[in-house]
Order: C-alpha cells, then structure tokens, then sequence
C-alpha cells in the first residue's frame, strides 16, 4: 500500500526577501513505524540562475528539471520500498526534491537506474539521518490559528 495510500499533494507559494517560494508536498503523514524505517532523508538540489526569471528557473531549465523529476518520481512510485519522494521546493536559485529511504546505497542504486540513458544533471545530493522525518514537517503547511 506504500508511505502515503491516497498520494495526495498539496502545493503552496509565498514570497521571502530572496524571491518566490513554490513548495509541493505530500498530503498524508506516514506512522512511527515507517518513519523509523524509512529514516534516511535524500535532498536533490539543483541550482539556477535566479535573476533570469524573477526568482524562477527558466522555462527551459524547468524542462529539464521535469525530465529529472518525472524520472526519479516514476522510479520511486515503482518501487517505493528502497525510496520515496515526498516534497519538491523551489526558492532563491535551487529547487530541491526530498526524499526518504531506508538504504541508503539501495535508493542510490535505484537513483542511478532512474537516470540511465538521461543527460548528465547539474544537481548536488546530500543525505541526512532524519527519523523524525524533520525535514517533511518543516514545510507542512501549519493551521491558522
């Protein structure tokens, strides 16, 4: 049934002093247990030019960048036990799609897979043990008080 059964997402914009923020993310909340298990955070960020765009990435930046994400999303849907994705963000000159995993080096197997036989893409990624899942509650949206 996966981390998130209804795989709903929800999207929100803002603005900071940098520049617009788009946020996209994952509706449902995943139980203790598969947020133990699945205590590995993956951030993907790649970095553009902000001043070209208002703050955005080009429209031809933002085609690559959904070749990327459409390739890591289908890989991860596929096989949601090594990896899921669970937010993008766009903001001040990077978009960043977070993931989390239990294996490290499995989701960077499957990651590789994902990206056979697709250009080379400017991104940077980093790992962080997170079995709070910190990084995912951090840009829930909070209730209005």
């Amino acid at each position: 049934m996966g981390l998130f059964p209804d795989d709903e997402w929800t999207f929100a914009t803002g603005e900071t002093p940098d520049g617009p923020i788009l946020v996209r993310i994952r509706t449902g909340e995943p139980g203790p247990e598969d947020c133990e298990h699945f205590r590995n955070l993956v951030i993907v960020r790649w970095a553009y030019d902000p001043a070209e765009n208002g703050g955005l990435p080009s429209a031809a930046v933002i085609e690559k960048m959904e070749v990327l994400e459409e390739a890591l999303f289908a890989q991860f849907d596929e096989d949601s036990a090594i990896g899921c994705g669970v937010a993008v963000m766009t903001l001040a000159g990077t978009r960043e799609w977070r993931f989390y995993t239990p294996d490290t080096p499995q989701f960077a197997a499957g990651f590789n897979a994902a990206l056979d036989g697709l250009p080379i893409f400017p991104i940077e990624i980093e790992t962080f043990s997170d079995p709070d899942w910190n990084a995912f509650a951090e840009l829930k949206p909070r209730p209005e008080s």
